[in-house]
């Protein structure tokens, strides 16, 4: 009797669950406000401070709602400032600006609770109440404004060249109150008392101001064409002042000289110490266009990069091959105070994914946002965008590894444009989004064209229950995972509100009887924090009775007749073993799995041939395990550099190594019972059974 009609209705009667199931993604989301005007509203940066008020600044025209507090612009397009609460409760709101299009792109705060933002002008501009001049009545000028915790200007310095157009400046602050400045700069630049000639037409600069805001020195790199700092992040010591961006043709930065690749636009990293002295200096780049990328500082002064590459990118020495071969991937890295790569990888789909911000927590985790078109794949979360853009938000552990991915997004071009991190390890965001977006269930509208989210999410741990339903119908004695994320210091699992025995990550449903059940389960994350998944309800049916597998001569049978059989050996389907009996092919574990035309399956308990399991990788290679079962020890062989996690039934770690040896011994340390061996070996993964006497 052949398994394929079984199949079949099972898939049916799973599409019409996930047809009925409501999504669940990993984190959720506490609050979201809006910022909203009747024109094109962006925001560009977040900061938090002492207190944990949220600083924002973007840009606006016409008018624009606060969250129920309405600010009108000053000419064009102007710059706004807002704050709010934890809680998300606004406190303040500002327009800065003159007659003409003004912009901003960075907002920072001090340990002392002032506030530092950025921008550019030309001519006039009002800022922070106080009518600044430019260097120049014809050309785009930048500025830099302090204002303390109470929102009392402290002073307001302008820099810039009176030939050139200048964009807003990028801004970092240090613990003592120095301030840094980047941007692109071209003609002679004056940074109050000094100044800096570019080589070309704009020139990539960092700038140095203290505490009162005098300039303390200006650097300066730069080709014949257009080069410019995109970001900049400092030490908290200040003995690291970071900044990336983009050059064209060839530039010097300090003692390293470069050229992009093919003449086209490279990104550049480059590290100064506190009397702006070059330390060194990073090419990044691909044969085309590089375009967006982003920085920021870890607690301890090691820096974090995200940005977007294609095809096969250059990090100085090293390589990174995009998903796809016409789509961009996102990037993060995480480099030491010398220069060295730590860390290195790419997440992304076939289509486009984009990194546009990141930061990082007290544990070296990486939290990056930016948007995604059509689909993402991001580590093992795929989602699909709403419309046009989506944005994303995504927390990376310190080894590169996918903790949690947030998608949102609505019929147009959405995307997360900053991200901030606070002392109990909740991360706040703030973008953009087109008319209206959905956060998880939750819509919200906005004004028309672009306007401006700010939200919070939860901490700690991902909440992903898998499968995503809200509800799934099993059969009694139906082998059905029900699973959390793998790897977190502790786990709880609750059964109609009732915490039963479970620890690990795996909750399985075999054991159920008929009835309705309601299941979720309690993690702590690797920051302490405790979260609850979404509840799963579970309805168990009638289902088919257990399949026993006894053994005649050199073949297995099925004790259950007239179903649909399909036969495993070492957890691995034998082809065209779907039959009530099976050829016994080798020594090793095998099961059966029945399953009928009203969508039950059930599998058989383990049966034991011979005394030592064998699984064969793609490659050719032959792994053996020995002795099985056994008292306690095992010895696995040939496995040479593969990771291998050894795992209780209820999914609990008794041992894991993460490079095998040719002869690597395992100890498995609880009770007699079966265990599960998962090897994992160039991109390939097998598991074993294992039978503790």
């Amino acid at each position: 009797m052949k398994i394929f009609s079984a199949r079949a209705l099972m898939l049916c009667a799973m599409i019409i669950s996930a047809m009925v199931a409501m999504p669940m993604q990993a984190q959720r989301y506490t609050w979201i406000k809006t910022v909203t005007g009747p024109s094109f509203d962006e925001s560009f940066s977040m900061a938090i401070a002492p207190n944990g008020d949220l600083h924002v600044v973007g840009v606006f025209s016409d008018s624009l709602n606060v969250s129920g507090m309405t600010i009108q612009a000053l000419g064009n397009y102007d710059i706004f400032t807002a704050r709010y609460n934890a809680k998300g409760q606004p406190i303040n709101a500002d327009a800065h600006g003159s007659f003409d299009v003004d912009e901003a792109t960075s907002i920072v705060v001090d340990n002392k609770g002032n506030y530092y933002f950025g921008g550019s002008f030309i001519d006039q501009a009002v800022v922070a109440g106080e009518l600044v001049e430019g260097i120049d009545a014809t050309s785009m000028d930048m500025f830099v404004a302090k204002l303390d915790r109470f929102g009392i200007v402290q002073w307001i310095k302008v820099f810039g060249s009176p030939t050139y157009d200048e964009g807003a400046p990028y801004i970092a602050v240090d613990s003592t109150g120095n301030v840094y400045v980047a941007g692109g700069v071209g003609g002679t630049g004056q940074f109050g008392t000094k100044t800096y000639k570019a080589v070309g037409k704009l020139d990539a600069f960092v700038a140095k101001l203290n505490s009162t805001g005098d300039f303390q020195w200006v650097v300066g790199a730069g080709s014949s064409d257009n080069d410019m700092a995109k970001g900049i992040s400092v030490s908290p010591t200040g003995d690291r002042v970071y900044s990336v961006g983009t050059f064209i043709g060839q530039v010097t930065f300090g003692n390293a000289t470069f050229d992009s690749y093919t003449g086209l636009a490279d990104f550049f990293v480059r590290a100064l110490n506190a009397t702006g002295q070059p330390l060194w200096a990073k090419r990044l780049g691909w044969s085309g266009i590089d375009d967006q990328i982003a920085c920021n500082s870890l607690q301890d002064g090691r820096l974090l990069i995200t940005g977007s590459m294609k095809q096969t990118m250059n990090f100085d020495k090293q390589t990174l091959k995009a998903a796809g071969e016409f789509g961009t991937d996102f990037f993060v890295t995480r480099m030491s105070k010398e220069g060295e790569f730590e860390l290195l990888k790419n997440y992304g789909s076939t289509f486009d994914e984009r990194g546009t911000c990141i930061t990082g927590d007290a544990k070296g985790n990486m939290f990056v946002g930016g948007w995604y078109d059509s689909t993402t794949v991001i580590g093992t979360y795929a989602d699909d965008s709403r419309g046009g853009n989506d944005g994303f938000i995504a927390r990376i552990l310190s080894n590169g590894e996918v903790d949690w991915v947030r998608t949102y997004g609505g019929p147009y071009d959405d995307g997360t444009r900053s991200i901030a991190v606070d002392a109990k390890n909740i991360p706040y965001v703030t973008g953009t989004y087109d008319t209206y977006a959905y956060f998880d269930d939750e819509k919200i509208m906005g004004d028309r064209f672009d306007d401006v989210f700010i939200a919070a999410l939860d901490c700690g741990p991902s909440t992903l229950l898998n499968p995503r339903a809200s509800a799934i119908q099993i059969c009694e004695g139906q082998d059905t995972l029900i699973q959390v994320r793998f790897g977190y210091p502790s786990y709880e699992w609750y059964q109609n509100n009732e915490k039963i025995s479970l620890t690990g990550y795996k909750y399985n449903t075999s054991a159920l009887k008929q009835g309705t059940y309601t299941v979720y389960c309690r993690i702590k994350g690797f920051d302490d924090c405790i979260k609850n998944t979404d509840t799963v309800t579970i309805t168990v049916k009638p289902g088919l009775q257990l399949p026993l597998i006894t053994r005649s001569g050199d073949e297995l049978t099925c004790s259950v007749d007239l179903v649909n059989y399909q036969w495993y050996r070492e957890g691995q389907p034998i082809k065209g073993a779907t039959s009530r009996t099976v050829k016994i092919a080798g020594d090793g574990f095998y099961r059966v799995l029945i399953s009928d035309t009203a969508g039950c399956n059930r599998w058989s308990d383990n049966f034991l041939v011979g005394t030592t399991d064998v699984a064969d990788l793609i490659d050719g290679t032959t792994i053996s395990v020995y002795p099985n079962p056994t008292t306690g020890s095992i010895t696995l062989q040939g496995a040479y550099g593969a990771e291998l996690v050894l795992t209780d039934m209820v999914g609990r770690i008794v041992a894991r190594v993460e490079t095998a040896h040719d002869l690597q011994p395992l100890t498995i340390d609880g009770p007699v019972g079966v265990y599960s061996l998962t090897i994992n070996a160039g991109g390939n993964t097998r598991t074993l059974l294992i039978t503790k006497q």
